[in-house]
């Protein structure tokens, strides 16, 4: 359909839409195929067409209200759809074809076996509708987050200041302890009496791999060797250095 409005521009309507016709409008099978240069027209005054079809042809856009949840029984009329709309649809043989365009179809009863007696849009046109979701991340979603790190951190004081009154109710005081920097425990000559190790490997008869010990005394100079109390009988034993690896330090 085509007009020509008193502005001398020419207009054009096609698959549900008016259209400012200034370039080709193709076809391939069956579907349009718009080059860059197209127009939409955006209401009846560009369009140039009067209200009455404006609104008669944009009401044809929300027709039929068959979504891809319910099925919308067929009496055998012409195709509802506009062209290339993508629709399921039951056939009179008891086939359930799906994703076919509607114009491909037999909406108009024959008694043939490829009658279509009920029909849906396909579910990937209703999916087509991006979903709006709120944004999980913003001013809001901060200001948010911070009122529940201050109850969080409300709920910790309340149950630190609870566990210092029961120290208190048994007598005992609790003192402020500073963190104390260690040297770098990769290095043994940064060991002392006392600190834990772990052995990382065993030879011949003696100390478990993954076993802890705790280091009794070590050994400077030529040996450079440590001895360690085992956990098993209590003994003391020399081991090289190598075959332990630093684990912690017992506060006093």
């Amino acid at each position: 359909m085509k007009k020509q409005s008193s502005k001398g521009i020419p207009t054009g309507f096609f698959s549900g839409l008016w259209y400012v016709v200034g370039s080709s409008v193709k076809m391939a099978y069956g579907c349009p195929l718009y080059d860059t240069e197209l127009e939409l027209a955006v209401d009846h005054d560009t369009a140039i067409v009067t209200r009455e079809m404006w609104e008669a042809e944009r009401a044809k856009l929300s027709k039929p209200k068959a979504s891809a949840r319910e099925w919308v029984r067929n009496r055998g009329r012409k195709n509802p759809f506009d062209v290339c709309t993508l629709v399921d649809a039951r056939l009179r043989s008891g086939e359930v074809v799906v994703g076919k365009f509607s114009e491909n179809l037999k909406f108009v009863h024959t008694g043939g076996l490829l009658d279509v007696m009920a029909y849906r849009v396909n579910e990937s046109v209703d999916s087509e509708t991006p979903e709006v979701t709120a944004p999980n991340d913003g001013p809001l979603q901060w200001r948010d987050r911070i009122t529940e790190i201050d109850r969080e951190v409300e709920a910790l004081e309340e149950e630190r200041a609870s566990l210092i009154q029961k120290l208190a109710d048994e007598g005992f005081k609790l003192i402020k302890r500073e963190a104390v920097e260690l040297p770098d425990m990769s290095n043994w000559r940064n060991w002392r009496e006392g600190d834990l190790i772990v052995c990382t490997k065993e030879y011949g008869s003696g100390f478990k791999k993954g076993n802890m010990y705790a280091i009794s005394e070590i050994v400077r100079g030529e040996l450079n060797a440590i001895k360690v109390v085992s956990d098993e009988n209590g003994e003391k034993n020399g081991w090289q250095p190598g075959f332990f690896k630093w684990h912690s330090r017992p506060t006093k």
